[in-house]
């Protein structure tokens, strides 16, 4: 059409003839070319079509329109994968939608700011619609996968996957849900040495303290810490423990109360040999520090225990000794060592002779029956559910060709309740922040109406609250006389 109108038309008159063929061709049109071309280019990622409907639309002033058009589709199409994704597979699918997405703002429009914030109430419509506590809690498992020892990511792509993560984080209302749930598998990994790069954990902190602050990583920075100073602790423990105690390979972490997750004591009874290495180890711990006490949780504890098998001689007419070293958990280890007294023990005889939690030591006990092929201990019973009249028999023609076996620890998946208590932790949480809030406020305002208050409170508050919990904490403080009714109805006073 522009080389028409320079053969046949005057100058001014091309001009003219362009706005008048733009008008008709592409501005009257343009509702029902992005109505069609939108979804297709997103769902399908053509981003030069993209580009070229932009470039069309933004001559005839129509960005604004293909900016709804966009956010639009953007929201149904991540609306989608939160309703109808598997939950392992919804962070992934998000995260390649809005790769798709950021390619789509940097080559089609530009990055545009107007479009760049579209993008992002997008995403934060989505991501938080519903309870946006389970995107929090997905994010944060997501996370775990790729800082696990045995991700698929190179050192350059974990740096790429947790930028990607990082995109997903911002838009998160429920941080602080992200950070207990990180927090726990953070504690996983430090303690296991299950981390893939300590450099990428760190790293990873880094960009939250970034974000949210230094309050919102203390717990995380604290961790670190105890890791670097256990190190030191228990060189400076090797120098002067008995050798007895060293050739164990005896090693303990301290972990300090308020940086870490809590995990549950129990009064388990450990082998004579780590009781006088624990006992050691707190002598030496306490004499470098005063006022502190130490717990011993065997819960996340590893052990390497060395095994010799007799086979029997109708199996082996020579009667040999097969050795193997068992690596398992300090649990596992417990229940198996009672074997060196009796070769055969009943389920109520073994949790009475090691004091573990019914759970526990049903978990450990079908890991050690649980292998088909050759299990280190025979159960003698019916049914799934173990009975305490249930028989366990050690395997004498237990057979591998390795040397080293590593015996799984039967894995459950995050219960309920497991759930509701790091939920419910950071709801309490949440109240404190509240009463913060709402003091400073008024510390600063003096005085002020029901309305105005619950305005400062959604405005400061960092995480999503309701107006029903805000108020809650408003008549906490009334009753602790923070706060004290006006002689004007719905108007609260500051009480110094």
């Amino acid at each position: 059409e522009i080389g028409r109108c320079q053969a046949l038309f005057q100058p001014a008159t091309m001009l003219k003839m362009l706005d008048i063929t733009r008008h008709a061709l592409v501005k009257l049109q343009c509702s029902t070319m992005l109505e069609k071309g939108v979804q297709d280019f997103v769902a399908e990622h053509r981003v030069q079509d993209m580009c070229r409907m932009y470039t069309i639309c933004e001559a005839v002033g129509e960005v604004a329109a293909v900016r709804s058009a966009w956010l639009a589709v953007v929201k149904s199409s991540g609306t989608a994968i939160m309703k109808t994704a598997e939950s392992d597979d919804i962070v992934e699918k998000l995260l390649q939608l809005k790769a798709h997405c950021d390619e789509m703002l940097r080559v089609a429009f530009r990055n545009s700011v107007s479009f760049a914030m579209a993008l992002k109430d997008a995403f934060e419509y989505f991501i938080n619609d519903g309870n946006p506590n389970v995107s929090a809690q997905l994010l944060a498992r997501h996370t775990d996968r790729i800082l696990k020892v045995g991700s698929k990511f190179s050192d350059a792509g974990l740096d790429e996957a947790i930028d990607s993560c990082w995109g997903l984080f911002r838009f998160l209302m429920a941080q602080d849900v992200f950070e207990a749930f990180f927090r726990k598998d953070l504690a996983k990994r430090l303690i296991l040495g299950k981390s893939a790069s300590m450099e990428a954990e760190v790293r990873m902190v880094q960009l939250l303290r970034e974000e949210c602050g230094a309050g919102f990583t203390t717990k995380l920075e604290g961790m670190f810490r105890d890791i670097n100073a256990g190190k030191a602790l228990m060189d400076s423990f090797l120098q002067v423990c008995d050798p007895e105690i060293e050739s164990l390979g005896f090693t303990c972490q301290v972990l300090t109360t308020v940086s870490w997750p809590t995990y549950p004591i129990s009064e388990v009874w450990y082998p004579a040999s780590i009781i006088r290495a624990q006992e050691a180890f707190k002598t030496h711990y306490l004499g470098m520090h005063t006022g502190r006490s130490l717990k011993f949780v065997a819960h996340l504890g590893q052990c390497t225990l060395r095994m010799n098998v007799i086979q029997s001689v109708f199996a082996m007419p020579t009667g040999s000794c097969t050795k193997k070293e068992l690596s398992m958990s300090m649990y596992q280890a417990i229940v198996l060592l009672q074997f060196n007294q009796a070769d055969t023990l009943t389920f109520a005889e073994l949790q009475a002779a090691t004091g573990l939690p019914d759970l526990e030591i049903r978990r450990t006990l079908l890991s050690f029956t649980g292998n088909k092929g050759c299990p280190l201990l025979v159960r003698e019973g019916k049914g799934q559910d173990l009975a305490d009249s249930d028989r366990f028999t050690f395997n004498g023609e237990f057979k591998s060709k390795l040397f080293r076996i590593l015996v799984n620890r039967v894995q459950l998946k995050e219960t309920k309740d497991e759930i509701k208590k790091v939920e419910t932790r950071v709801s309490e949480d949440r109240q404190y922040q509240v009463d913060a809030i709402i003091v400073r406020v008024m510390k600063a305002r003096k005085r002020l109406t029901h309305t105005a208050l619950l305005e400062e409170v959604f405005k400061n508050a960092t995480f999503p609250v309701t107006a029903s919990e805000i108020k809650k904490r408003i008549e906490s403080l009334l009753d602790r006389e923070y706060l004290t009714r006006d002689h004007a109805p719905g108007t609260y006073t500051y009480m110094a």
